[in-house]
């Protein structure tokens, strides 16, 4: 999607189809090991298709991180901006909203997989001093360790 839709933050995510339009995040969390795995195979061969699919896997994961809820990050299992499966089923009881539900242990596995693909793989790695940084192709940091 490339908008945010009636308040909902799904800017960046996918969707299986019209008749079931409801973004699921672990699917769009293979979908996004699927571009990076991609940006990874044609790197040396095809530069500009590798840094297109690096960037599309990293919109998905980045859309995917707007939806940690409380304390603790509670990773949604989806989200609904028009309703579909209705409200009962929100945070919030709110009309359009992230799904109140998530599989924890399928939720995390399927979001460590491309983000600890992307760290290994793709992402650029300095040390100084002792310290760590991985940076994006962007050079956002993602991670620093002392």
């Amino acid at each position: 999607m490339h908008e945010d839709r009636n308040g909902v933050a799904t800017k960046g995510l996918l969707y299986m189809e019209k008749s079931w339009d409801t973004s699921y995040l672990w699917e769009n969390a293979e979908a996004a090991l699927v571009f990076f795995e991609a940006a990874a195979d044609s790197r040396r061969r095809d530069p500009k298709l590798s840094r297109r699919c690096e960037l599309d896997g990293l919109v998905i994961l980045r859309a995917i991180s707007k939806h940690h809820h409380g304390p603790h990050g509670f990773l949604t299992e989806g989200v609904d901006w028009n309703n579909h499966v209705g409200q009962q089923h929100h945070i919030g009881q709110a009309e359009f909203a992230a799904i109140r539900y998530t599989e924890p242990f399928l939720n995390n596995q399927h979001i460590v997989e491309p983000t600890l693909f992307y760290l290994e793989n793709l992402a650029k790695k300095s040390i100084e001093d002792d310290a760590t940084t991985w940076r994006d192709l962007e050079g956002n940091v993602l991670l620093a360790t002392p």
